[in-house]
């Protein structure tokens, strides 16, 4: 499904870049968890 594979990709770039910063101790869990899911749904709202 190209759709899908469009988020999957843009998924994927936003996820790595954000555990990058958590890895680094700039992000607690709870911070990347809700980042991630902000960012995910700001994504997918401009993708549509």
């Amino acid at each position: 499904d190209p759709e899908l594979a469009k988020y999957y990709s843009l998924m994927y770039t936003l996820f790595s870049e954000q555990y990058t910063l958590f890895l680094a101790g700039e992000l607690d869990i709870d911070g990347f968890v809700e980042l991630m899911q902000e960012l995910a749904a700001a994504e997918i709202a401009n993708a549509q």
